[in-house]
């Protein structure tokens, strides 16, 4: 426990920074692309990086359900929440062997 504001301030947002970078590499991770630099990916701050993730998540996609929130952030054109929207539909939607099986069609592609 901090004794000063300033200190918890400063851990506060230590701790979002390292949940950022959990985050932005879950995302590479299901896009299949762990190749740049942990502190380059921009997941969280571009949409030039988010929009192709969204396009994933709905090929993948079970239902139109899993995507509500998705879809919601995107009405509303609201980065921050489709960013959080997308983290929980990756956190939720896919495990281990689905993403694995996810790689072995991304370099299925690459190969054709």
């Amino acid at each position: 426990m901090c004794a000063y504001p300033d200190e918890a301030k400063a851990e506060t947002e230590i701790f979002k920074s390292n949940i950022m970078i959990e985050n932005n590499y879950l995302i590479a991770e299901f896009m299949g692309d762990t190749s740049v630099s942990i502190h380059k990916m921009e997941y969280h701050v571009s949409w030039d990086w988010l929009i192709p993730v969204v396009d994933k998540c709905f090929e993948v996609a079970d239902s139109a359900e899993q995507c509500k929130a998705i879809r919601y952030a995107l009405h509303e054109t609201d980065k921050e929440y489709l960013y959080r929207a997308v983290v929980r539909f990756i956190q939720k939607n896919t495990d281990t062997e689905k993403m694995m099986k996810m790689r072995i069609a991304d370099m299925d592609n690459d190969l054709n």
